[in-house]
Formats: C-alpha cells, structure tokens, sequence
C-alpha cells in the first residue's frame, strides 16, 4: 500500500514539475509571442487607449486616421476606404491584419527606438501615442484603379519599376473598413472573398505574361535570337501531347520576334524545350518566381509565385517532362503567380533586366 501511495506521489510530483516548467516557459519565453498575437484582445485592448499613429498616403493625406471614443482609440477613414486589404484592419473583436498588424509596434509606440519618446510623454503627463507611416501609395491613383475595378473580380498593381515603390494595390471585391464590426459574418463567408488581398495572396494562371520570363531566358542562353526561325502549324506535339494555339490560329513561319508580337504558343513552347527545365526555372527566379516577395506584410498574406500542385508550391527542381516544361513556357499548366509578382516581371523589363524589392512604406514618422 505505502509503495502503491509512494508511486501515485510521484508521479502527481512529476506532473506538477512539468506544468510549472511549461508556465515558466510560457511565460518568460514566449510571453513576447502571444502579446504579439494579432487574436489577443487583451492587448489590443490595452493599445486601445493608445493613440494609433496615422497611416499617410504618398502626398501625406491621412488614409487611416484615429478618433477617441468612450476613452478609447478607434480607427476613421477620412478619404474613404482606400487599399483595405493592404492597409488592414484593427479590431478588439477580429485582431488585427496588413499594415495595422505587420507594424503594430510602431503605430502604438512600442517599437525599439520609440520608447525614449514615450518615456518623455509620460514625465509631461502626455497621452502616449504611436508613431505615422507615410506609405509609397498615391491616393489619386488607387482611387482610378479601384473605380476601374467596381463590380469585378480581380486586382491592380501598379510600381515604380525603378524603386519597387507601390504605388497602387486594388483588390476586388472589397470592403469598407469602417464597417467591418458590423459585416465580419458576411465578410467572412462571402465566397468572392473580399478579405483577401488579391494582389499579394491570389494565385493565377499568368498566361502570355509569363513569355516575357521564357523569351528572356532564351535571349540571355543564346538559344534563340530575335531572328531565329520557327515553323508554326497551330499544333506542337510533345511527349505525347500537344500544344495549340489560341483560337486555333496558323501562323506559318515565323521568327521570335513574331512569336513575341504575336504570342505563338507553338513557338514559346519550342523555345522553353530549348531552354530546359533547368533554365526556364531560373529565367523565374530571377524575376522572384519561388520566393516570397520582401513586401512589409505579415507572414501568409504575401505568397510566393511558381509551380504548384495539389500539396502547394512544387520546389524549383520538381519533376517536369517536355509537355510540362512547354505549357509551363507559355505560363499555363502548373504555373500560378501572384499580380504583384507579373508587375515585378513587367518592373524589371522596363528597368533594364533589373527587378526591384517592392515596398510599400516609405518612411515612419515619430
């Protein structure tokens, strides 16, 4: 009985050594990793009372302003809801997301560096406040792009191919900011999904876009020339496939050039089996494709672009057999992209082969 009694305690002694290590740990290690969980009301209670710093357009017009209420900080939308998705919402209820949750800390104060302010408001008896974020978007054009975009499902990136500033980030369908307490439930299930950040997070078929990385790739291996010659027939056949063109056109002979103006099919898909597998994915690297942009948004809400299957995001030397390699060069079959990557793409052609890192905030304002 007593070694019965002495195995129970124990045991129980074991259990409560291990509870009290895990509180340790969650306590003293990870406490900075659930205070920064964009869920825990708790502390976005507390920052509640914090003055948010403004979130400025390019031209320095408030595009998240802050009206107190009640005791607390709440977000307004002075010039309407401009790039939500980008921008992000910040609520007691539903956490936080976008800019709002990638740079709480500084919109709240808490960020290395801002701390001495701080410090100096509370020795003046001032209200703490969080610093402003001037972001690289012109409000006069993410206006254009999202009246463009009224009643349609899609997105619009617009960059500084020089810089990689963003200088417009449209998603469609979207939302009001100012009412999302009220229409979280339908927000939520709506299947156009209007939380989603197209831009940044929706994957598509590239489609002729994607010749530009195939014809680069081709021009810089010296496996074709502008003036190299094709034969098109409206049908490629390969590895026990075929490749079309649209509509089912014939275009006869043709140089790369052509090919390029035109966007033969037939002829991208003989290109990419010059190139290879190898080659044409690392023609896509070099644009961005298989990493995920450096966008100042958090984790999950920027994707990488690249070949994809049924478990998500094939690795670059994923299995590919001639058919796969000449959709993949026309930028169909697997290949899926995000709109901010295509704009990368387009980016670095018209500067000169050099892509840009995109960002989005230009500066943070104490």
């Amino acid at each position: 009985m007593n070694r019965a009694m002495s195995r129970v305690f124990t045991v129980a002694a074991l259990l409560f050594v291990v509870l009290v290590v895990n509180l340790t740990w969650l306590m003293a290690v990870r406490a900075d990793w659930f205070r920064a969980r964009p869920e825990n009301k708790r502390s976005i209670a507390k920052e509640m009372k914090i003055k948010r710093g403004d979130i400025l357009g390019f031209d320095g017009s408030v595009m998240a302003g802050t009206v107190r209420r009640s005791g607390y900080y709440h977000r307004a939308y002075p010039g309407g809801t401009l790039a939500p998705q980008l921008i992000g919402y910040d609520s007691v209820r539903y956490g936080r997301s976008g800019i709002e949750a990638r740079f709480n800390d500084e919109l709240t104060g808490q960020a290395t560096g801002l701390g001495v302010q701080n410090w100096v408001d509370k020795l003046l008896g001032r209200r703490p406040k969080g610093a402003h974020l001037k972001l690289t978007i012109v409000p006069d054009v993410q206006r254009v792009a999202q009246a463009e975009l009224d009643g349609k499902k899609g997105a619009v990136v617009a960059l500084d191919p020089t810089t990689g500033a963003l200088i417009a980030s449209a998603s469609a369908p979207s939302y009001d900011l100012s009412g999302l307490e009220d229409h979280w439930a339908r927000l939520s299930e709506d299947p156009g999904a209007p939380l989603l950040n197209r831009p940044t997070q929706g994957l598509y078929v590239p489609g002729s876009s994607f010749k530009v990385v195939t014809a680069s790739g081709g021009l810089d291996s010296g496996k074709v020339t502008p003036q190299t010659k094709f034969v098109d027939t409206g049908t490629y056949v390969v590895f026990g496939g075929k490749v079309t063109n649209y509509g089912g056109a014939v275009y006869g002979p043709n140089d790369f050039t052509t090919a390029m103006t035109l966007s033969i099919n037939t002829t991208f898909a003989k290109v990419g089996n010059r190139l290879g597998r190898t080659r044409l994915i690392a023609s896509a690297e070099h644009y961005g494709f298989y990493q995920t942009p450096p966008l100042e948004l958090p984790a999950g809400e920027v994707v990488p672009s690249g070949r994809y299957g049924k478990k998500g995001l094939l690795k670059p030397d994923a299995f590919m057999d001639p058919l796969d390699v000449a959709w993949a060069a026309c930028g169909q079959e697997k290949m899926l992209a995000t709109p901010l990557q295509m704009a990368l793409v387009a980016g670095g052609v018209a500067n000169g082969g050099r892509v840009m890192k995109p960002y989005v905030v230009q500066e943070v304002v104490a």
